[in-house]
């Protein structure tokens, strides 16, 4: 019995010891911060005279046009720079390669709709989603800039079927 409280006491203070270094990590994933992996930054850095013109309120998804980030949030989404449509406004969904299968119900299940934001996590999610082995040798999510319509963009879901 002697051994029983001696255990908890041990616990105890290992439980004490450790509360504070698991309260410093979560401080330095959540709130420390890091420099924004986006190239737009370097540009305005580079090029100071230009006139920057947003899509919408800011230049830089990411950060807010601060120039930081989160080293949590850096961690999530990568370091790789965002393509330059991120966030911009989806006008129109193009399929091309469907034969057997009905393209309507491929883009129900990518969750591709025009009038959303198109993100770079949603381009790989319809990827991952619509990839079948059985159906497609390949899947591909193209998205390019609408040349009518500035501040949105077009998307070409790609597939190649078995």
């Amino acid at each position: 019995m002697a051994e029983r409280p001696r255990f908890v006491l041990g616990l105890l203070i290992a439980l004490i010891l450790l509360a504070p270094l698991g309260g410093a990590a979560l401080y330095l994933a959540a709130f420390r911060m890091a420099d924004c992996p986006q190239k737009i930054h370097e540009e305005r850095k580079a090029h100071p005279d230009w006139l920057w013109s947003a899509w919408g309120k800011y230049n830089c998804f990411r950060c807010q046009d601060t120039g930081r980030i989160t080293i949590l949030n850096r961690w999530r989404e990568g370091d790789e720079s965002l393509e330059p449509w991120e966030d911009m406004e989806i006008s129109k969904i193009t399929c091309s390669g469907f034969q057997k299968t009905n393209p309507q119900e491929a883009l129900r299940v990518t969750g591709l709709v025009s009038g959303n934001r198109m993100t770079l996590r949603l381009q790989r999610q319809a990827c991952r989603v619509l990839f079948d082995p059985d159906r497609y040798e390949s899947v591909n999510v193209r998205v390019r800039n609408d040349q009518g319509k500035p501040g949105k963009v077009e998307v070409v879901l790609e597939v190649k079927e078995r």
